[in-house]
C-alpha cells in the first residue's frame, strides 16, 4: 500500500494493527559423561529466572513454553562440574 500526497495537503491516518503470535521456544538435548560417553540422570537443568527440569534416567531432558527472550541456560549436578550457556 502506498499514499501520494500532494503539496500541503494533511491526511489522517488511523490504522489497526494487530500483535504478531508470539511463538514459545522449545530447549531439549541429552546429557552425557565426557569421560564414560554415558547419560547422566538427575542433572538440575535451569533457564536461570524462567523454569527447570532434571534429566531422566537416559540423560535426557526437555523444557516448553519458554517466551522469547535472552536467557542463561544452567547445567548442575553435585558430582559434576556445573556448566552455563
Amino acid at each position: 500500500m502506498s499514499i501520494t500526497f500532494s503539496e500541503g495537503e494533511v491526511k489522517e491516518l488511523h490504522p489497526t494493527m494487530q500483535p504478531v503470535p508470539i511463538e514459545p521456544a522449545s530447549l531439549l538435548g541429552t546429557v552425557i559423561d565426557v569421560g564414560t560417553n554415558l547419560p547422566i540422570s538427575g542433572v538440575l537443568v535451569e533457564v536461570v529466572g524462567l523454569t527447570s527440569t532434571t534429566t531422566l534416567a537416559d540423560g535426557s531432558y526437555q523444557i516448553i513454553d519458554i517466551p522469547p527472550g535472552i536467557y542463561i541456560v544452567r547445567f548442575s549436578h553435585p558430582d559434576y562440574q556445573t556448566l552455563e550457556y
